[in-house]
């Protein structure tokens, strides 16, 4: 293999693991709601109030209904986080914009 090849390969596996740490975790810790470890589960929604989306806040209305009392709460908590962020930028935006309905 030339030197050429090596070099080309390397910047090539750069490139991928950039790509790869800059993508949203947000499917991955959705798909951690489900796991049986409930130590898993809490972490995916100590983690996913983090993130923002409406599949997000699907996820976490599902982990309502977990059976572990902490998955819960974690849960109602992350929801109120990310509703709490809805209403500031809705605030935000009647300011800026008279006629926003939110």
């Amino acid at each position: 293999m030339s030197i050429g090849n090596v070099i080309q390969l390397a910047w090539h596996g750069t490139f991928l693991l950039a790509l790869g740490c800059s993508s949203d975790h947000s499917n991955e810790l959705i798909t951690q709601l489900e796991d049986a470890d409930v130590q898993v589960r809490r972490a995916a929604v100590r983690t996913l109030r983090e993130h923002q989306g409406e599949r997000v806040i699907a996820a976490l209305g599902g982990a309502i209904e977990d059976t572990d009392t902490e998955v819960r709460r974690l849960a109602i908590h992350a929801l109120g986080i990310q509703n709490r962020s809805r209403l500031l930028k809705c605030r935000v935006l009647r300011r800026r914009y008279k006629t926003i309905n939110c």
